[in-house]
């Protein structure tokens, strides 16, 4: 039998219990898991960067092949091709051999300032800065003993003073390779 006249309950707890979650809360959820979905789905659909070399390495076989027409063996045509030889003979100049020979043509007070080398021709043009005329002949004596660079010739000098010192600019030109001017 319930009791008519029981005292109320004593409530001694004074923190409040806590709220459900509101709608706002389910919304920000919800459009953080379509967030992270979309951003895991860009990133596992993209493809990776080999796959992009790989279908741009075929589409410009595709182009070749148009060009030399439907036979994979037709030579392509001469406008086509010295481009491809010019940058060519770019990389397979014999860069080790000038830098080497100017590393061994070092003297003290003459500074080297623009270096300009045209593979194609085989030739140097070298713009370099010394204290005195001396030193800037000198120099040019030692980079063609050095062998490998040919027809060294100071093309023109003049005497500066930039620094406050006057130092003399020189340019020198130079040849590589065989005595028809290639390498």
């Amino acid at each position: 039998m319930p009791r008519r006249n029981a005292p109320a309950p004593i409530a001694m707890d004074f923190v409040r219990l806590p709220r459900r979650p509101g709608w706002l809360a389910w919304a920000g959820l919800v459009f953080g898991i379509a967030s992270l979905g979309a951003a895991a789905y860009s990133l596992y659909s993209e493809r990776s960067p080999l796959e992009r070399l790989e279908a741009s390495v075929a589409q410009q076989r595709e182009q070749v092949r148009a060009l030399r027409g439907a036979s994979p063996t037709a030579p392509l045509p001469v406008q086509a091709v010295e481009p491809a030889r010019k940058v060519a003979a770019e990389l397979n100049a014999p860069w080790a051999m000038v830098f080497a020979e100017l590393a061994n043509a070092r003297i003290d007070g003459v500074a080297v300032r623009e270096l300009v080398a045209d593979a194609g021709r085989g030739s140097l043009r070298l713009v370099g800065e010394a204290r005195t005329l001396d030193l800037a002949f000198d120099y040019v004596d030692l980079v063609q003993a050095g062998g490998f660079l040919r027809n060294v010739v100071v093309e023109n000098h003049e005497w500066t003073s930039d620094s406050g010192a006057g130092l003399l600019r020189f340019t020198m030109t130079a040849q590589w390779g065989s005595a028809g001017g290639g390498q």
